[in-house]
Parts: C-alpha cells; sequence; structure tokens
C-alpha cells in the first residue's frame, strides 16, 4: 500500500532534501493521471550545486525520481540542451508542476527561466538535418513496403515510429516530446493527421498492409520537399577523426616556435589570423599579456624589417592532450643562442587545420645553452 503522495514527497523533502530553495512535482500522478506503476517526479532546486544531476530511489512505497539543479543549470538545461533536443520536458515540469514549498525568489525565477526558454522555442534544423532525416525515413518506408518478413516490416515500422513525429515537429521548429508522451503532443497538434497515422500503424500491424503508412509519411514529408534518395549526401565533420598522437607531435613541433615560420605560413595579416583562433591570448616572459592584434602588430612590424634575424633552437617537447581537439605543446625555446625560455602553446583543430588558442613563454632564471 502506498501513502497519499504529497505527504510521502513533503516528508521525504524534510528528510532529504532540507536545504532545497525550490521543489516541483509534476507527471502523472500529479496531474492526478498516475497507474499503480507510476512515479513521483520531483525537480529539486538549491542554491548552487557542483553540478546537475538526476537520482532514482525508492521512499515510502514510491519510485521517486528526482531532478537536482541550481538556476545556473536551470538555465543551461532550458535555454541550451532542450532548445538543441526540442523536447521541454524540465521546462514543462517547473511551468506545470506543482510548487511544494512557499513561493519565494527561487522558485519565480526557475519559472522565468523556463518560460523564456520556451518561449524562445527549439533551436531549428538547418537543411542538411531536414534532408538526413527525410533520407532515413525514406530508407525505413521502404523496408517497411518490401519486407523479407512479417517480423521485419514490423520492427521496421517501431523505428519509424518515433523519428517520423519528430521530424513533423522539428522540421517545423516546434517543440517536441518523446516516448509515450509524443503521440499525445501529436494528437493534440494534428488531430485528423494523428489518428490517421494511429490507425495505419494498427493495420499494419494486423494485417501487413502499408499503404497507409506510406500515405501518412508522404503528408509529412511533403512541405519539407517529400521523400530523397537520389543524389543525398552527408558530410561527417572533418575533425571526426582519430588521429595518432605521433604524428599530432610532430605537426605541432613543425609549427613551433609560433609565428617563426613566415616561409611556410605567410607573412601577411591575414596569414597570421588564420593561425589563431578567436579567443588567442598571450603571455610573454615578461609577465605580460599580448592581445590577439598586440601580437599581430608586433609580427608584422618584425617581417617587414628587412635587418631582422632570426636565430633559435627548440628542443625538449612534450604533447599532452587536453580535451578532444586540444593540446599542450611544451618545449625549451634558445633565442640568439643565449635567451632560455620555457614554452608553452594550446592547439586547437578547427575544422582539420590547427590553430593556435594561447602561447606562454616563461624565462629560465640562470638558463644557459
Amino acid at each position: 500500500m502506498r501513502h497519499d503522495p504529497l505527504p510521502t514527497i513533503q516528508k521525504l523533502i524534510k528528510e532529504r532534501y532540507p536545504d532545497a530553495k525550490a521543489i516541483f512535482w509534476a507527471g502523472s500522478v500529479a496531474a492526478n493521471q498516475g497507474t499503480s506503476a507510476s512515479d513521483l517526479d520531483l525537480i529539486i532546486i538549491f542554491e548552487e550545486v557542483a553540478n546537475a544531476y538526476r537520482e532514482a530511489f525508492i521512499y515510502d512505497g514510491w519510485p521517486i525520481d528526482a531532478f537536482i539543479h541550481d538556476l545556473d543549470t536551470l538555465r543551461y538545461f532550458c535555454g541550451k540542451l532542450e532548445a538543441s533536443d526540442g523536447k521541454p520536458a524540465l521546462i514543462n515540469m517547473i511551468l506545470h508542476g506543482q510548487e511544494i514549498l512557499a513561493q519565494n525568489s527561487v522558485s519565480m525565477e526557475a519559472k522565468v527561466i523556463a518560460a523564456d526558454a520556451l518561449a524562445n522555442g527549439p533551436d531549428a534544423w538547418n537543411q542538411a538535418q531536414i534532408d538526413k532525416e527525410r533520407f532515413l525515413i525514406t530508407d525505413i518506408l521502404d523496408d517497411i513496403k518490401s519486407p523479407k518478413n512479417k517480423e521485419e516490416q514490423i520492427i521496421s515500422a517501431v523505428h519509424l515510429f518515433e523519428p517520423l513525429l519528430q521530424f513533423y515537429f522539428r522540421a517545423a521548429t516546434k517543440w517536441t516530446a518523446s516516448g509515450k508522451s509524443l503521440i499525445r503532443v501529436f494528437k493534440k497538434e494534428n488531430p485528423e493527421l494523428a489518428e490517421e497515422w494511429t490507425t495505419a500503424f494498427e493495420i499494419l500491424i494486423q494485417t501487413g498492409d502499408a499503404s497507409g503508412i506510406e500515405s501518412a509519411v508522404t503528408k509529412i514529408l511533403a512541405p519539407h520537399g517529400g521523400y530523397l534518395w537520389d543524389g543525398f549526401r552527408s558530410d561527417a565533420p572533418a575533425e571526426w577523426k582519430e588521429f595518432d598522437e605521433g604524428k599530432i607531435l610532430d605537426d605541432l613541433k613543425s609549427r613551433e616556435p609560433i609565428f617563426h615560420h613566415p616561409e611556410k605560413f605567410g607573412k601577411t595579416k591575414q596569414d597570421i589570423e588564420r593561425q589563431m583562433c578567436d579567443e588567442f591570448w598571450e603571455v610573454g616572459a615578461s609577465g605580460n599579456v599580448y592581445t590577439k592584434q598586440d601580437v599581430i602588430e608586433t609580427l608584422l612590424e618584425r617581417y617587414n624589417d628587412p635587418d631582422y634575424q632570426d636565430i633559435w633552437e627548440a628542443k625538449d617537447f612534450e604533447l599532452t592532450k587536453i580535451s578532444s581537439d586540444n593540446y599542450l605543446l611544451t618545449y625549451i625555446l634558445i633565442q640568439d643562442k643565449t635567451r632560455v625560455t620555457r614554452r608553452s602553446t594550446l592547439w586547437r583543430r578547427v575544422n582539420g587545420d590547427w590553430k593556435i588558442l594561447y602561447h606562454q613563454g616563461t624565462l629560465i632564471e640562470g638558463g644557459s645553452v
């Protein structure tokens, strides 16, 4: 036997989340639509958390699904992650959930964050994404129309169900849903087409007749160009390569010391900018900070000085992977056979090319050749 949900939640908060600033109770039980298998969905907002997290457990006979946040993580999840995914699950839980604690500045700000994100809408799909989905849907439909056997036809139909409805919403830059909520949202958005789709799906399962499925798919794809197969192409990002670190070390060594290879990388302002990230900055051996513009001006003056001599030796290179496509290269630089510094460069691979994110030179006190 389960206890009543609200007293259970209130007891849980006192025992497990006493420092919470705001709590929203959402889901089917909160809406009086729960079943014997339903859980209690809670958003728990603290003053500050190291990171958002989700935890599930049993409490007084109830399955609990808790989403832990602070206001900053809410801004990120609602404004970025859910906008990118197109599914406003957290947004709707906040806007339509019951407040368990007394309304306060934190709960009001949470609602503002959710409302603003909902009003801004999901991220729009570009034409490449729309075409990719059209192609995948076309491919699955072909398997449904000409199956090897009944089992494969049913599996293909199930595989088509969610991507097709997701396409209906995302291609039109509308909020969508997932799982069991998706068909509810579809029925609310377009009752007539939703009825046609579910009826066609049932007929397919019962008889194997795919004509209704094909008709519904045709209507959903038509506003966006219809079926797509002939001529489709989808390029993977250039950075989707796993490079050998020995090769990366050799490549980056050939570019160091940075800006000392004008014969390979050019001398113009555009040539210099091409080697740098937009966020580039540098800390010199003096400890002074130099902006991207500072470095460009210095290099142009150096490259245009006919009397400038560039005598250097670089050695003792070490490479460390910081994250995907980001590497730290350190080495010793000897200039004019006398000045010895320890150098550090943060390199980033952008669209298959290497760019400098940060550089630092530290004078080695008493350093000698």
